[in-house]
């Protein structure tokens, strides 16, 4: 016979221990059964779970971290489990029937899932019951260069068995499953489809029990023109010759078509012809810059969706465009013209170290440094062993101012008596007289070529020889 016992003054969030014990009603003295096995009777689980999810990108696939705080220690005594379903797989593949339910003691559970949706449930159970249903929704993976499915996908047949084949509707920014690969969910499918409503179609391999992802596209059964303009049109960082247009997307629900670009046109207002320029943006932009426009001119700007079957409605914005910035003008002009002239100058100071080397003749090293350079050693400790007078004469012409044409030679003699301490050297070594029978000869020429010898003083003490002829 079993019995029924509750209890309504219990705590909240409090673990209790019973046990119980019974008498008969029947006797006058009845007597007490002994106390029955302690029981720990858990706290209630009034709450939902609080799950964080983390994907990580893998080729063709998600991978998937649940991670939940546990429960309080009043409901986790004396154990608690936790229940995991998805709506998308069943053992690691899609298209399977058969629902899976994966039980566990941990916080955490990581699984691998297609570019599909997939929603996730996690519930946590006791001896009390169960909690709350916490579901997690993870949505299709981005793709935003989808392109088109072939018009022939959804008569295809495939015989392969560790394909998966799905269907799912575009419906409020997200996709809702229409139909798998079984023949019945196809046939269903060919007959609800409807014209200008998107269907993304998914292909899926089952590789290892784990699901793979190998096509995506977009499948219009009929396609018509956008329902609605781009929204929130927005001109800004406008200048002088160009703007900024900003825009919302067309949702997929209002494309009603494959949304192949944008059109950005411009039409200038002030003319009495119209000239509208026009260019194209890409599906996956809301944003473009026109450049090339007219200083302080009135445009009208507008952007519209295009599909297969045309132009929707145009979203519009008129603004005027800023004068041109001439203090602006003339800095750019200035820097320009700077750089021209550093450029100019040091092409030129270039090509005048290249002239100068072919128009002045180089200066020619002084005669009596020569002279020196060639004296060696031997040479100078035999002159200072001979006891000789030297007599030396060096010619300087004094250069006078341009008006005057002759030239004032001042003639100068350098006495320069050497006497040696020696008494036993009579004659010149030589070395010397060889020096001497030289000279002799030089000077002899150069009477008799009849040349003047200029001695100009410069900078930094050179001599600077120079040869005017009679």
């Amino acid at each position: 016979m079993a019995y029924q016992l509750a209890f309504e003054t219990l705590q909240k969030h409090t673990s209790y221990q019973v046990k119980l014990r019974h008498r008969t009603t029947v006797t006058r003295t009845p007597l007490w059964s002994e106390w029955s096995p302690l029981i720990i009777v858990p706290a209630e689980l009034e709450d939902k779970l609080e799950v964080n999810v983390t994907l990580k990108q893998l080729e063709g696939a998600r991978k998937v971290t649940l991670m939940w705080k546990p429960v309080d220690h009043a409901a986790a005594v004396p154990s608690v489990s936790y229940i995991l379903r998805d709506t998308q797989t069943s053992e690691g593949c899609p298209c399977e029937k058969e629902e899976e339910i994966r039980p566990t003691d941990k916080t955490e559970y990581t699984d691998y899932v297609s570019y599909s949706p997939v929603n996730f449930s996690v519930i946590a159970r006791n001896a009390a019951g169960s909690s709350p249903v916490a579901v997690v929704h993870i949505p299709a993976e981005p793709a935003p260069h989808l392109k088109p499915c072939n018009k022939k996908l959804v008569d295809a047949k495939r015989n392969e068995t560790n394909h998966c084949l799905e269907w799912y509707k575009l419906q409020d920014g997200d996709l809702k499953l229409v139909a798998r690969k079984t023949k019945r969910d196809k046939k269903l499918f060919r007959k609800s489809i409807k014209d200008y409503v998107g269907y993304i179609y998914f292909e899926h391999l089952c590789i290892d029990e784990k699901p793979k992802t190998v096509q995506m596209c977009v499948y219009y059964k009929k396609e018509n023109v956008p329902k609605i303009a781009p929204q929130d049109l927005l001109a800004f960082n406008e200048t002088h010759n160009s703007v900024t247009l900003t825009w919302k997307a067309i949702p997929e629900d209002d494309a009603r078509g494959f949304l192949t670009h944008y059109n950005v046109c411009s039409l200038k207002i002030n003319l009495e012809k119209e000239h509208i320029e026009c260019h194209t943006a890409a599906a996956s932009l809301s944003e473009y810059r026109v450049e090339n426009l007219t200083p302080v001119t009135k445009y009208n700007f507008t952007v519209a969706g295009v599909t297969k079957a045309g132009e929707g409605p145009k979203a519009t914005v008129t603004l005027k465009t800023q004068p041109l910035n001439l203090m602006k003008g003339w800095l750019i002009l200035a820097l320009v013209m700077a750089f021209l002239f550093i450029f100019l100058l040091m092409v030129c100071s270039c090509t005048w170290k290249k002239m100068k080397k072919k128009i002045l003749v180089p200066l020619p090293k002084p005669p009596i440094l020569e002279f020196a350079a060639h004296q060696g050693k031997s040479v100078h400790q035999d002159m200072l062993e001979e006891n000789e007078e030297v007599v030396n004469e060096v010619t300087l012409h004094k250069l006078l101012p341009k008006e005057e044409k002759d030239l004032e030679e001042t003639t100068m003699s350098l006495n320069i008596d050497i006497k040696r301490t020696r008494d036993d050297a009579l004659s010149l070594s030589s070395t010397q007289q060889a020096l001497r029978s030289s000279k002799e000869e030089e000077m002899t020429n150069m009477e008799q070529e009849d040349v003047l010898a200029l001695l100009r003083y410069r900078k930094g003490l050179i001599f600077d020889m120079k040869t005017d002829e009679c």
